[in-house]
C-alpha cells in the first residue's frame, strides 16, 4: 500500500474516476438507439452499483479509517487494509470486477455490430471479460491473477474510450 500522501491521492482519483464512468455510461444510454436502450440502461445501472460501492469504500478510507488510533487499525487490519484478505479490499473487487465488468458487458450491446461501433462493441466485451476474469485472484487467493481485470480497466478501457469518442463524434453527433 502506498504511503501518504500518495494513498490519499489514489483514493481521490478513484472517486473521480467512478464519477466519470457514470457520466460515460449516461452518455452511452442517452445516445443509444431506441432498440438498444435496455442494454445501455442495464450498463448504467451496474455502473451506479460500481460507483456507489467504490465511492463508499474510498470515502470511508479517507475519513473513518484515518481517524482510528494506529493500534486499533492494526487490530482490525483484516477489515481496513487493502491487502488480501481484507474486507474493504474484497468489496472493491465486487465494484471493479463485477460491477464494472457487467456494466461494460451490457453497454457493449448498445453499440451496433458494424462500422466504427463494431470496434467499440468488441472492445467493451473484451474489457468486460478481463474485469470478470480478474475475479480468479480473490477466488483462488492467488492475487496476481487479479491483474487480468486491472489490465482491462487500466489499459484496454481507455483505448476503447478513444474509439468511442470517434463513434460519438462521427456517428452520433453529426
Amino acid at each position: 500500500v502506498p504511503r501518504e500522501p500518495y494513498f490519499a491521492i489514489a483514493e481521490i482519483l478513484t472517486i473521480i474516476s467512478a464519477v466519470v464512468l457514470v457520466l460515460l455510461m449516461s452518455a452511452i444510454h442517452i445516445c443509444a438507439p431506441a432498440d438498444r436502450k435496455l442494454y445501455s440502461l442495464l450498463g448504467l445501472g451496474w455502473m451506479f452499483v460500481m460507483a456507489g460501492i467504490t465511492i463508499t469504500v474510498h470515502i470511508a478510507e479517507l475519513t473513518v479509517v484515518r481517524q482510528l488510533d494506529p493500534q486499533t487499525r492494526k487490530t482490525f487490519a483484516w477489515l481496513f487494509d487493502f491487502e488480501w484478505p481484507g474486507l474493504l479490499y474484497g468489496i472493491e473487487f465486487v465494484a471493479w470486477h463485477i460491477g464494472l465488468g457487467l456494466s461494460l458487458l451490457f453497454s457493449a450491446f448498445a453499440f451496433e455490430d458494424s462500422g466504427r461501433a463494431r470496434r467499440v462493441r468488441y472492445g467493451l466485451l473484451l474489457t468486460s471479460l478481463l474485469c470478470l476474469a480478474g475475479l480468479i485472484g480473490p477466488a483462488t487467493g492467488l492475487m496476481h491473477w487479479r491483474l487480468i481485470g486491472v489490465f482491462g480497466y487500466v489499459v484496454v478501457l481507455p483505448v476503447v474510450c478513444i474509439w468511442m469518442a470517434g463513434v460519438f463524434k462521427n456517428d452520433v453527433l453529426h
